[in-house]
């Protein structure tokens, strides 16, 4: 029976070029997608596939970028392997018994886009069960959300770290236990510090004593020490105000809770407001 085997090995690339169009003409465009991305190789082995008599037991691999590699999921190799066996000459004598994936680390790594992530993950959503669907404008909120974060997230430790440089001027490095600061809140930093000591999945939040605080508790430090701040700002108020304002939306925001334009509005007045009131006294 081996006479009537070749042993001829099909070359690489039109083996891919014909399992492309066989992918194509079945309409399976996903395997299609992961196929076109992928260095494919021919692994014949020494032994026998023993499905029949004198054929070879042969796996094909599959070298893919990262972000093809972590898509696989449970059921694509089987497939894939089934549909690898068919378009594989007959007569060439080797049985595609087994199919693996590995990471082509020669190809550079994309990116990845949190934005497109997310519409990935939507579809997979959308297509895994007609009884749920993703709404539409999940994504557009969530993207007027982000912009909402980075406001939050540069004027939060912008003031912060404004507070540690008045204090560190003043007092110097070790300056908390020399302000006014009442005992809620030296517990409050003593507690976090402690939590992160024990969980070090947590990241570090910095030496400074002030980032173990939470944003509204910024304009209780400036009320508290008015003497060091009472030139920068027209009056507590105006400040207090402001830090209250913002505090509020970042905790919607915190709470993946939906913030109109007003609130917008708030987020980035406030936030060119407290920054030009500052800088125009540095």
């Amino acid at each position: 029976m081996s006479d009537n085997f070749t042993y001829e090995l099909p070359n690489d690339e039109k083996y891919k070029k014909a399992l492309l169009l066989y992918l194509k003409s079945k309409n399976q465009y996903d395997l299609y997608k992961i196929v076109e991305r992928a260095k494919v190789s021919i692994k014949p082995s020494s032994s026998y596939s023993r499905r029949r008599w004198n054929a070879m037991w042969t796996e094909i691999i599959f070298s893919v970028p990262m972000e093809i590699f972590d898509q696989i999921e449970d059921g694509i190799k089987e497939n894939l392997r089934g549909i690898c066996d068919t378009i594989m000459p007959v007569d060439a004598g080797y049985d595609v018994m087994s199919i693996d994936f590995t990471i082509n680390l020669n190809e550079e790594i994309e990116e990845i886009n949190l934005v497109d992530d997310i519409k990935k993950i939507s579809e997979k959503i959308n297509k895994a069960t007609r009884s749920f669907h993703f709404p539409d404008d999940i994504m557009e909120k969530g993207t007027e959300m982000g912009e909402s974060y980075i406001y939050l997230y540069f004027v939060e430790n912008f003031i912060r770290l404004f507070i540690d440089k008045t204090f560190t001027d003043k007092f110097g490095t070790n300056y908390i236990q020399k302000i006014k600061i009442n005992e809620k809140l030296k517990t409050a930093i003593m507690v976090r510090k402690s939590d992160e000591e024990k969980n070090k999945w947590l990241s570090i939040r910095g030496k400074v004593d002030l980032f173990y605080l939470d944003f509204k508790d910024l304009g209780q430090i400036i009320r508290s020490n008015w003497d060091h701040f009472s030139s920068f700002f027209p009056d507590q108020a105006w400040i207090s105000t402001k830090i209250e304002e913002l505090a509020n939306c970042r905790n919607l925001v915190a709470h993946n809770s939906y913030i109109g334009s007003h609130e917008r509005d708030v987020i980035r007045v406030n936030f060119n407001s407290i920054i030009r009131q500052i800088e125009q006294y540095r």
